[in-house]
């Protein structure tokens, strides 16, 4: 399947992976590692939820009709990741507020890379807010 990323979606997923590993490292030294864990699997499931549900919508609005592809990821997304997501939770294997903490970080991801998308477009207009141009 290609997979074809925009500029906002080409740093979106290491924005997050960035921001997960950086709080997680975080919680590490003040709470420890259960918290820690926590986080990073909670923001390794973002990533990986974000990609499934990418290449599906891309899979079902291709011209195919239904494909071996999207068959694939449907397996893949609801029974394989989200039973291996109960069965870390309901055995209390990872933290669930360090989970939460860590799937948020898709949201932070998101609205950091908006902002630099944003930046990256106007940027030329950032001098004549600090009163750099001529009139």
């Amino acid at each position: 399947m290609e997979e074809v990323k925009s500029g906002f979606t080409k740093h979106l997923y290491p924005v997050i992976a960035g921001l997960t590993i950086v709080t997680a490292a975080f919680a590490l030294a003040v709470y420890g590692s259960g918290l820690a864990v926590g986080i990073l699997a909670g923001g390794a499931f973002a990533i990986i939820n974000t990609t499934l549900i990418g290449n599906l919508i891309r899979a079902t609005l291709s011209d195919v009709r239904i494909t071996r592809d999207i068959i694939l990821i449907f397996l893949l997304k609801f029974p394989l990741i989200y039973g291996i997501l109960i069965f870390l939770l309901s055995r209390h294997l990872i933290d669930k507020a360090g989970f939460l903490i860590g799937f948020t970080m898709l949201t932070v991801g998101l609205l950091t890379s908006l902002a630099v998308d944003y930046y990256v477009k106007n940027r030329k207009f950032a001098g004549s807010v600090r009163g750099n141009e001529k009139l």
